[in-house]
């Protein structure tokens, strides 16, 4: 922690850590470095420590012999009224660091506690944010096949946890660790304690979230029973001919709305579902066309550039070294992740050759037709649903 989170540093910093922390701050070039590669203090250094410690323990001394120190509700409360010292203004980032000592020298047995629940809290909440932090890499690994790293992960933990108030982003993350922790920490009565009302507040929230996945289960199970019935529908009209529609959960042709006497009225999808609809009607067009292109392709130029792809990551010159030597390797036998060594991205490789393969085992023709059939849902769904083209 450094002076530009001097303010800050009360909520985050715990005790045990003020006083190197301060000392850390004694001259702006640090601290010397013996042959063995250990630090200390030099002379000038230790001088400068002893001289600025002197000045500030005598002007707090004398501030809280006058003040009431209940009537500082908040550490932060605390520590601007000991930053505002001529003493500690003098002694520059020494002094904001310092500061904390006084602190905890002088603090009311309430603000011990305060800052120890924050000390706690910060503590829960480094935790929770380093097993999403691990669970997302791990994720990540999974579907790139790059190694990656948590590193940092705890100072960025420390640096949400104490502008939590500030800035928007990092207020949103430590609500959601309060709605998925059952407990924190609160001062009461100059005591740590857990916080009573924690409890509430996240079963209450473990409630909402439950009934949102319910809610939202429900809309996807009933948009997807409404999209098969007109996808059924438009099967049975393109087979006979006949205009099919979707009536309280059934398919009815137009023939027996006619013989009943009722005038027939298009039955849109919900938008949602249209959208569906739509997009995987043009997803699946694209597919089809990709797999007759590929089917086109050189062979062996087709595979280069496979190899090339799973080599992104490397510098031009590496990629260079690198290509003709699996080529190489691939005249005589399949290439392996260990062939591609640290960096190369081998599940890249072999998601494009596995394309390529599926893609030339399939005839010609049926993709012609899947390619004709996918853009005629996309009319259909254009005239029906969107209203283009009536």
């Amino acid at each position: 922690m450094d002076a530009r989170g001097a303010e800050d540093a009360v909520a985050g910093a715990t005790w045990e850590d003020i006083d190197k922390m301060s000392r850390s701050f004694a001259d702006a070039t640090g601290t010397a470095m013996d042959s063995y590669g250990n630090s200390f203090y030099t002379p000038d250094q230790q001088m400068f420590i002893r001289e600025q410690r002197r000045n500030i323990d005598r002007a707090a001394g004398e501030m809280f012999s006058q003040a009431d120190r209940s009537a500082w509700r908040t550490p932060q409360d605390m520590y601007q009224a000991i930053a505002s010292l001529p003493e500690v203004q003098q002694a520059g980032p020494f002094g904001q660091a310092y500061a904390f000592n006084i602190m905890r020298r002088y603090a009311t047995p309430q603000l011990r506690a305060q800052m120890e629940a924050e000390d706690r809290n910060q503590g829960l909440f480094t935790e929770w944010f380093n097993s999403k932090t691990e669970a997302e890499i791990a994720e990540m690994q999974q579907a790139s096949g790059m190694r990656m790293t948590a590193d940092g992960s705890k100072d960025f933990a420390a640096e949400l946890f104490l502008n939590r108030d500030k800035d928007i982003g990092a207020g949103s993350i430590y609500q959601r660790f309060l709605s998925e922790s059952p407990q924190v920490f609160t001062a009461i009565d100059g005591r740590v304690q857990v916080d009573p009302a924690q409890k509430g507040r996240f079963e209450q929230a473990q409630a909402k979230a439950q009934s949102q996945a319910q809610a939202e289960s429900k809309q996807a199970e009933d948009q997807a029973k409404t999209q098969a019935l007109a996808e059924e529908a438009a099967q049975r009209e393109q087979i006979s001919g006949v205009k099919h529609y979707v009536l309280g959960g059934k398919i009815v042709p137009e023939t027996e709305l006619k013989r009943l006497g009722q005038e027939p009225e298009r039955q849109q999808l919900p938008r949602a579902a249209a959208d569906r609809a739509y997009s995987q009607a043009r997803q699946d067009a694209q597919k089809y066309e990709s797999a007759l292109q590929l089917q086109q392709s050189d062979p062996q130029e087709y595979f280069a550039n496979a190899v090339q792809s799973a080599l992104s990551v490397l510098t031009p010159e590496e990629r260079n070294a690198e290509i003709p030597r699996l080529l190489e390797i691939a005249k005589t036998r399949e290439l392996t992740k260990e062939d591609f060594g640290e960096y190369g991205n081998f599940d890249a490789f072999k998601e494009m050759i596995d394309a390529y393969n599926d893609a030339i085992s399939q005839n010609p023709a049926v993709l012609q037709a899947q390619i004709q059939r996918s853009k005629e849902e996309m009319e259909r769904i254009e005239r029906d649903e969107y209203g283009i083209g009536q």
